[in-house]
């Protein structure tokens, strides 16, 4: 598939195009500027909200997600689906896709993708081609998409293609992965290396009833004579050396 150029033969080469490269008995909606304004032309039966948002959304509107519209929802807040990007793409026009794996392996993908589009009045009546990468790996995916990594990098490729090209900032579901965002925020959480010393005398100091404020004033009065740091410098657990974390850990199994 590296090298391979796929031609995809879509509806759009059905349509009849005017004058301008717009498809004849489609509504377009356009700027002040006289371009398309292909925000405004995503099929709203295509936007969804995105859950990240959900508990503050909810808080807001005092109503379930599901009864929220996404008429309501900042375009921040909200996310296309694959169908819409794929008719977004048709209505624009298009001659040929090429999407090109540049890096694959069992963790990670790497995808970019090519669309050449074909002319209309905003390029002056010019072919333009456009790209963009999509990756994928154990990271940003979670559950039986981590077996499709190539599949789901390629669907990032292209509909940040599209996106960028068109100008729309909405993301693109398959853009994320709720799951692994979650995974990755909370691992953000922690300013200490998941196995780390520092980890261990974090998971410690919560296991003997501190949080790092009530812990670091348990050791002003209590430990500065056994560690060689300075603990009215620490601003968190990552700040304690790996060293002086092991005689911390030990301290507190010891009760002491």
């Amino acid at each position: 598939m590296n090298e391979e150029i796929i031609n995809l033969k879509t509806k759009a080469k059905f349509f009849k195009r005017n004058e301008l490269g717009l498809i004849e008995g489609v509504e377009y909606k356009f700027r002040e500027d006289g371009t398309v304004d292909w925000r405004a032309m995503v099929n709203p039966a295509y936007l969804v909200i995105n859950k990240s948002y959900e508990s503050s959304l909810v808080k807001r509107f005092l109503k379930p997600l599901n009864e929220i519209k996404v008429s309501e929802v900042e375009d921040n807040k909200l996310l296309i689906l694959l169908q819409g990007v794929k008719e977004l793409a048709i209505l624009r026009g298009y001659s040929k896709i090429q999407p090109k794996v540049d890096y694959i392996s069992n963790e990670k993908a790497v995808v970019s993708t090519q669309i050449e589009w074909i002319p209309n009045f905003e390029t002056s009546g010019s072919p333009i081609s456009f790209g963009d990468v999509g990756s994928a790996s154990l990271d940003n995916t979670s559950g039986f998409g981590q077996m499709y990594l190539e599949a789901i990098a390629t669907n990032r490729a292209f509909v940040r293609a599209v996106r960028n090209f068109l100008g729309i900032n909405v993301l693109a579901n398959d853009e994320i992965d709720a799951k692994a965002t979650e995974k990755f925020l909370a691992k953000k959480e922690s300013p200490v290396a998941q196995h780390s010393p520092q980890a261990v005398l974090e998971k410690a100091v919560e296991h003997a009833g501190f949080n790092f404020e009530s812990f670091k004033a348990r050791a002003l009065e209590a430990y500065s004579d056994k560690i060689t740091g300075k603990i009215s410098e620490w601003k968190d657990l990552s700040s304690v050396s790996p060293k002086d974390a092991f005689i911390l850990i030990d301290l507190l199994k010891k009760g002491k």
